[in-house]
């Protein structure tokens, strides 16, 4: 295994279990019953268990609960209307289901648990309504449609048994029915495991969304790293979807959202993932892009935004099929450039292969075959975390090559001290005082007879003089300032002292500090130094610092009488 994929397998290892944790821990599994005749006999039924109502109910087409009589006709449950001519061959209408359970305990409570049944539903238990979706009614104009996962708490009669009827109606939406079983259960255990599903969706939803913020402030932070901004924004295209389906958290945050909202941003987030899917794997370098792929990537997202927010939704069945045909032919490419870039032996492309095929899996089951969308949001969570960590690997390298050359641009390389184009940056952008407390001066210090020592011993001495003394006073100040090497023997030094310590007792430290002997090749040489100051604080500007400091630090270097002179007489 390259070491450059090795980093990332510990992550990787995190980021499955805790995936393969929250699915484990969060998905309940539900019997199929076998209702016939419109009967459930639940005697021999654990109450701990879920259990899905999918079976022979009865049918009242065109008729609600106050209009049924007698016996309907049978149906299997999952159950979808066919097309009516008497409204435009759209599945629309109004119906009534109906079914009987026996042999529960009168002695306790029963959740039922709906999380998708057709566009309005009321449902009743021994004639009392228990839950309901939006507003039923056999007229178009009366009708309200709603979709939101709800739990309805019944207890049977006294002989055990139950009645179940359920009332639905849709003058809006391209498919209708009775599409999804419900699920029955205990009522402590059903409630419990909404809560805890909604509780997974919420942090789910509030991971995506951190991710995809995230990674776009680094973009706009870093706009050349365009890699963070598709998976920034496919990752908040994932938490926005989260929001619009299953519990549809949305409408607890903003119930007055109309259903015809929902419904479309469902689409349009669905819909837009596939393109940004494919900028994503462009830019990760997984897949290399053909002069036309980007302009089909583009065409694709306009057509996922301008389709859901412009067609009627009632044509959202065959827009979609259209969709997902055009989506299965581009995968096949996708699928060629992949094998393509796994025989070139692109870095990290046959695990992203692996995990690709796992995703589109999954999504294609969820589309097509109604499998909990938690499977799915679980496996988007392995691919983006992954991402998330390579991108922010690679962020991480640049940008620690990029303060790496910007240190080395302006630090001297022979002294290891701030050199000229450091200082020129401080005279554009200032200096950043450390200590606010503390008063800043600024110093002007040449070493006297430098270029003399330097001609008579060579320059491999000379430069051993000069990195001992840049160091001997970056030590002095420390963090309390900066030193930069101005010229060949000039430095300027940038130091904060406290309010009450005087200016020429830090001068004198610093002349004793250079005059100290300066051991090179067995051999010891004595130098001095001329400095000169200015008050660096306030109003004053570098550039009237330097030039006031420079000016007596002449001086005092021409001046037999100052201190340098005087100290070594």
């Amino acid at each position: 295994m390259n070491s450059s994929i090795k980093k990332y397998v510990i992550p990787m290892f995190i980021i499955v279990f805790i995936a393969v944790f929250g699915l484990s821990s969060t998905l309940s599994i539900s019997k199929n019953s076998d209702i016939t005749d419109a009967q459930l006999n639940l005697e021999e039924w654990q109450s701990s268990d879920f259990l899905l109502l999918n079976g022979e109910w009865e049918y009242f087409p065109n008729a609600l609960k106050s209009d049924i009589s007698g016996t309907g006709e049978f149906v299997t449950i999952p159950h979808l209307w066919e097309p009516s001519a008497e409204y435009s061959n759209q599945p629309y209408g109004y119906a009534t289901y109906k079914m009987q359970l026996s042999g529960l305990d009168p002695d306790l409570s029963y959740a039922l648990h709906i999380s998708d049944l057709g566009m309005a539903y009321n449902l009743y238990v021994n004639d009392r309504l228990i839950m309901h979706n939006g507003v039923v009614s056999r007229d178009e104009d009366q009708f309200v449609p709603e979709w939101k996962s709800k739990v309805g708490v019944f207890y049977p009669d006294e002989l055990g048994n139950s009645t179940i009827i359920v009332e639905i109606s849709n003058f809006t939406y391209y498919k209708a029915g009775f599409w999804n079983p419900i699920q029955l259960g205990n009522t402590e255990s059903m409630t419990s495991e909404h809560h805890e599903r909604l509780l997974v969706e919420s942090i789910l939803f509030g991971w995506f969304a951190a991710i995809g913020l995230f990674f776009i402030l680094l973009n706009a932070l870093s706009k050349h790293e365009k890699k963070s901004l598709h998976l920034g924004v496919f990752s908040l295209l994932i938490g926005l979807r989260i929001l619009v389906t299953g519990h549809k958290i949305i409408l607890d945050l903003a119930p007055a959202i109309p259903w015809e909202i929902i419904v479309r941003a469902d689409y349009m987030f669905g819909m837009f993932l596939f393109p940004v899917f494919g900028f994503l794997m462009f830019r990760m370098g997984y897949i290399k892009p053909l002069y036309w792929t980007r302009y089909v990537s583009y065409t694709l997202g306009v057509l996922a935004i301008l389709s859901t927010v412009v067609l009627p939704i009632f044509y959202y069945q065959s827009f979609f099929q259209c969709w997902t045909y055009l989506i299965s032919a581009i995968s096949i490419y996708f699928v060629y450039m992949f094998a393509k870039s796994i025989y070139e032996k692109v870095e990290g492309v046959l695990f992203m292969f692996f995990i690709v095929i796992m995703l589109g899996t999954i999504a294609i089951s969820e589309f097509f075959f109604g499998i909990d969308q938690l499977y799915l949001y679980y496996s988007i969570f392995i691919f983006v975390s992954y991402i998330a960590v390579m991108v922010a690997d690679d962020f991480l390298t640049i940008k620690k090559k990029q303060l790496s050359l910007e240190t080395r641009i302006i630090i001297d390389p022979l002294t290891n001290v701030y050199n000229r184009l450091y200082l020129n940056q401080l005279i554009s952008h200032g200096y950043a005082k450390i200590n606010p407390d503390f008063i800043t001066y600024l110093l002007f210090v040449d070493i006297n007879g430098f270029k003399d020592t330097n001609d008579q011993f060579g320059h491999v001495v000379g430069d051993e003089i000069l990195i001992t003394v840049a160091s001997r006073l970056q030590n002095f100040i420390g963090k309390h300032g900066a030193v930069i090497r101005y010229g060949g023997d000039e430095f300027i030094v940038i130091i904060e002292v406290e309010k009450d310590q005087d200016i020429h007792d830090t001068i004198k430290d610093l002349h004793q500090l250079i005059e100290d002997r300066i051991h090179v090749f067995n051999q010891d040489y004595l130098m001095t130094a001329a400095i000169g100051y200015s008050l660096y604080d306030g109003d004053i500007t570098l550039d009237d610092a330097i030039r006031v400091s420079d000016t007596h630090m002449y001086e005092n270097k021409f001046e037999q009488v100052s201190h340098t002179v005087k100290y070594h007489d």
